[in-house]
């Protein structure tokens, strides 16, 4: 589009216009669409990245969650402090293994 409009030989407000167009036909904003123009007169080519998303890393697994979950309804939904000191509990004096991240994360 940019080369076909020869944005770089256009005054001011042509390259306004032009950039509104391509902001209306593409749906992204004005700031997106300056930034790849700027991007485009810079390197020669027009790619906009894609959208990643930032994720926190796993600290439980699924089957964490379910035994939680299982703790939870056993012990009527209690607050966060009772609940680690029953998962650290099974873990110590009991020895199961299972409860070993909820009880001390």
């Amino acid at each position: 589009m940019l080369l076909a409009q020869q944005y770089a030989r256009q005054d001011r407000k042509t390259r306004g216009a032009i950039r509104t167009w391509v902001s209306k036909v593409t749906g992204r904003s004005m700031p997106q669409v300056t930034r790849l123009i700027r991007a485009y007169r810079k390197t020669g080519k027009v790619e906009a990245q894609q959208y990643r998303r930032r994720r926190f890393p796993r600290t439980y697994t699924s089957q964490d969650v379910v035994l939680l979950a299982e703790v939870d309804r056993a012990r009527q939904r209690l607050s966060g402090p009772p609940t680690r000191h029953i998962l650290r509990r099974e873990y110590e004096q009991f020895g199961k293994k299972d409860f070993v991240r909820g009880a001390f994360r």
